[in-house]
């Protein structure tokens, strides 16, 4: 059984979307009504211990995420599609051109972790590792995401949505993963159309 997901539309070009690590598939709602439905299909995937997949369990890495998106790709019998991701998301797509770059026509990372991994030292990992148990370390994190430049509710909503739609285990498990897994070497001249969104 593949991994949680949300469909939007049913056009010819086929899309995979990632989350990140704050996030679902309900990260992808808004955008919807901006989206072609007879142009494009979405999947709007949740990795496992997110969203729709909050039962699912797992090592929460992000080759493992990049594997059930490929599943979910036959599943959904796509021979090919587009990859998009968000932050931890726009790892999981570079992920998916070391795995399987004959699937991936191109590929969109918005705001994404390098394949490189997050240039953290020991205390920021530690403090890090703390956002799985810690909802006020979280709002820091969320906060300085953005430049401290949103307000205190919309940063309180963000933990407390992250908090609904995550399992504890996931949530700290995946950090690891897209913090510090280094796969560079293996991503190096691939030959996908790229388009990263600083």
């Amino acid at each position: 059984m593949p991994v949680g997901y949300r469909i939007h539309g049913h056009g010819p070009i086929k899309v995979m979307a990632f989350h990140g690590w704050f996030g679902s598939s309900d990260d992808w709602l808004q955008l919807q009504s901006a989206l072609d439905p007879d142009r494009f299909s979405f999947a709007f995937m949740d990795q496992r211990g997110y969203g729709l997949s909050r039962h699912q369990t797992g090592d929460h890495s992000v080759e493992e995420v990049a594997r059930d998106g490929i599943e979910l790709a036959d599943h959904l019998e796509w021979s090919d599609f587009h990859a998009m991701g968000h932050s931890m998301g726009g790892k999981v797509v570079q992920q998916l051109l070391r795995t399987a770059p004959h699937r991936v026509r191109s590929c969109v990372a918005l705001t994404p972790v390098p394949a490189s991994g997050a240039a953290l030292d020991a205390a920021a990992l530690a403090h890090f590792e703390a956002a799985a148990s810690n909802p006020e370390v979280r709002a820091a994190i969320i906060s300085h995401s953005v430049g401290g430049r949103l307000p205190s509710y919309w940063v309180q909503q963000m933990v407390a949505a992250s908090i609904r739609n995550s399992s504890e285990h996931a949530f700290g498990a995946s950090f690891r993963s897209w913090a510090l897994d280094d796969f560079s070497q293996q991503v190096q001249g691939v030959r996908v159309p790229m388009l990263v969104v600083v």
